[in-house]
């Protein structure tokens, strides 16, 4: 009777050991970054291939690539990471930071960054405006709205787990 007790102790200890370390690597999990892409002009015509486009935060610039057919990110390439928020250094963007974007070094527009954030903006430098309204921003779900209920997910079958194996001790005794 006693060996039943202590098996069942031993599956929900290590039950809640395998919670605890799905809780941790969900804490520690690198946050999204925010993808923009876009047409590019300069003086009213489309930017020939090869011209530089970067992206910025706090003067340190944290993305940069070159057109192609007049367009930068379009490959799905152009990423703002996001910063681990675990770390002193800034390794890149939070909700809220303006990211400025320069075509040849020139300022061409800035926008909001957003984890996860997925933005269409259109970068124009020479006769034109630099500056164009903020975007939109296609958010996703936060990352907490997705990891509660994995987490609540993650007890429930635990929880569901430990009482069938209680349950299949009591019938074989």
């Amino acid at each position: 009777m006693h060996a039943g007790k202590a098996e069942t102790r031993l599956v929900v200890g290590i039950l809640m050991m395998f919670v605890l370390l799905c809780a941790h690597a969900t804490l520690a999990m690198q946050l999204p970054p925010h993808w923009f892409r876009g047409n590019v002009t300069i003086n009213g015509e489309t930017a020939p291939d090869g011209t530089v486009v970067s992206a910025e935060i706090g003067g340190r610039v944290y993305a940069n690539t070159t057109t192609i057919s007049g367009k930068y990110g379009a490959d799905g390439n152009f990423y703002v990471p996001s910063d681990d928020l675990d770390t002193a250094e800034k390794e890149g963007g939070v909700d809220g930071d303006v990211v400025n974007f320069y075509v040849n070094n020139e300022l061409a527009a800035n926008a909001t960054f957003s984890n996860g954030g997925n933005t269409r903006l259109d970068l124009k430098i020479g006769k034109e405006p630099a500056l164009e309204p903020k975007p939109e921003i296609e958010k996703p779900a936060k990352v907490q709205e997705v990891l509660v209920p994995l987490a609540i997910a993650i007890i429930i079958i635990v929880l569901l787990g430990t009482v069938i194996v209680v349950l299949i001790k009591r019938r074989k005794k």
